[in-house]
């Protein structure tokens, strides 16, 4: 089971409710409620529905392959972008027809979510469009899609070598940690990017 996710400055305890309760007539649903807290000046909270749902191509030396073959084509069109931030080609994706983000943006902000139990004892994940926030630096979406709204990807994550035109497969999480794309990137004819 996929618990709510948070970054490494948010802090969460449960507040009331419980999962135990048993369930009585509809539309009556045992819920729990989370807090969450932001200890630093940003923040964010990821909430799922039940069940989340893993894809993955089969063999990730396949995706390894296509980087290689394609390299000279990849480095012809988007140059910039590689050397800047890499590249990434995705080889998993996990989705939940249901998710909910809290983004919180200064110290102290504080959001709670109502998490709802199917069963005793048996939490459903289950984010809720009323959240609670404390003060203004918050931002919070509930997405929707019975199809499936892709909440977390992983894959192989490539890097221009220095001195070279070749790009590096780099496998370790530490040699990645400051490559890791932050924001959106739009072509220009010339003038900056913008990031």
């Amino acid at each position: 089971i996929w618990g709510p996710k948070t970054s490494k400055t948010v802090v969460s305890r449960q507040l009331g409710g419980e999962a135990g309760a048993p369930l009585v007539v509809a539309p009556i649903e045992p819920s729990v409620t989370m807090s969450f807290t932001c200890e630093g000046n940003e923040g964010a909270v990821l909430t799922t529905e039940s069940p989340v749902l893993r894809y993955r191509i089969g063999d990730e030396s396949a995706a390894t392959q296509w980087v290689k073959d394609n390299e000279p084509e990849i480095l012809r069109q988007y140059k910039p972008i590689v050397e800047r931030h890499g590249i990434w080609v995705v080889t998993k994706t996990y989705t939940s027809r249901r998710c909910g983000v809290a983004v919180m943006s200064s110290k102290s902000s504080k959001v709670e979510i109502s998490i709802g139990v199917s069963a005793p004892g048996l939490f459903s994940l289950k984010p809720t469009s009323s959240w609670k926030s404390s003060n203004e630096h918050l931002a919070h979406e509930i997405h929707d899609d019975d199809k499936g709204v892709v909440v977390f990807i992983s894959g192989v994550y490539f890097a221009k070598k220095l001195f070279s035109s070749k790009l590096k497969h780099l496998a370790d999480q530490e040699d990645q940690k400051n490559k890791i794309f932050r924001g959106g990137y739009e072509e220009s004819d010339g003038g900056n990017e913008s990031e």
